[in-house]
């Protein structure tokens, strides 16, 4: 409107330029046109904040859009939702009265029929007719040799022959003639001690006799040629024993080495006494004769106390 007004006016200015001359006419035209332009820059400023004004709306008037096109969509979901349920009620109503129809049209159940006659057997098929014979199939190759197996085991003894018959009795020889009175041999001759001895026959002197420390034999009185009686070993034990406190004292007696083995031999030996760990704690020397069928013993006093020769049982 304003812009329009102007217009007139410049206009009008234009035409009073004219009739008034030169110089005065430029003079109005020029007032005239300086109040159009400021007044053309107001237009353009009102025009800007409108136009700024515009655009903050139209941006809110988006958002508004797209939030009812959020809730449009989620109303669009519950309304397809809804219209299933709604479709599954009708079919299961039509279902219903389906069934309803079906429970009202049928009847009471009749009565059972007579079972029906047999019928005839039928005919036994005819037999086919035989396959013809497969073709004989290739050669296989020759398997590789195999492992030798293990030797069997040993077999059972046989059973133990008969005894064979006696066989015939030979002819009797001739009488021999009768030989000259022979004399001992010396290696026959004993020493004195095989038959100049007494004998040691206590049982506690068994070295297989264990006691709890409390067997106080000692053979501190004891001297000369002694033998050991059979029931407790016969002679000596030529093995250290396994532990202390046997044949009735602490530390048992035992020959260390072997008996002589010829008849008639004396020989010189030692006897240890076992205590603890130690085979030999204590030692003395001995003699020791072998009387052929048995052995005698020159037994000195032991070292010290509570010990003791053993027998070898």
């Amino acid at each position: 409107m304003k812009v329009c007004f102007l217009g007139a006016l410049l206009i009008a200015g234009l035409f009073l330029s004219l009739s008034l001359g030169d110089e005065h006419g430029r003079c109005l035209v020029g007032v005239m046109a300086e109040t159009c332009t400021n007044a053309l820059r107001a237009v353009q400023e009102q025009l800007e904040k409108l136009q700024r004004s515009f655009w903050d709306q139209n941006a809110e008037l988006l958002k508004l859009a797209a939030a009812v096109a959020g809730q449009n969509s989620i109303v669009s979901k519950h309304t397809e939702d809804l219209q299933t349920v709604t479709n599954e009620l009708q079919h299961l109503g039509k279902n219903l009265a389906a069934l309803n129809a079906t429970v009202q049209v049928r009847g009471a159940e009749g009565a059972k029929g007579e079972k029906g006659d047999t019928g005839e057997e039928g005919r036994k098929g005819d037999a086919g007719e035989k396959g013809r014979q497969g073709d004989v199939g290739e050669k296989g190759a020759v398997g590789e040799k195999g492992n030798t197996g293990n030797n069997g085991t040993t077999g059972l003894p046989g059973y133990k022959g008969q005894k064979g018959e006696r066989g015939v009795d030979g002819l009797q020889g001739e009488k021999g003639e009768r030989g000259s009175v022979g004399s001992v041999p010396t290696s026959f001759l004993l020493p004195s001690e095989c038959s100049n001895y007494s004998v040691l026959n206590e049982t506690w002197r068994k070295v297989s006799q264990t006691n709890d420390g409390t067997a106080n034999n000692c053979d501190n009185g004891l001297s000369g040629w002694k033998r050991f009686a059979d029931g407790i070993g016969g002679k000596m034990p030529e093995i250290c024993p396994s532990t202390d406190f046997r044949c009735g004292t602490d530390a048992p007696g035992w020959l260390n080495g072997a008996h002589p083995t010829t008849i008639g031999q004396r020989a010189s030996m030692t006897v240890c006494f076992k205590w603890t760990s130690r085979c030999c704690q204590w030692s003395t020397s001995i003699q020791v004769t072998n009387c052929a069928l048995y052995f005698v013993y020159n037994l000195p006093v032991p070292p010290t106390c509570r010990l003791a020769y053993c027998g070898d049982a």
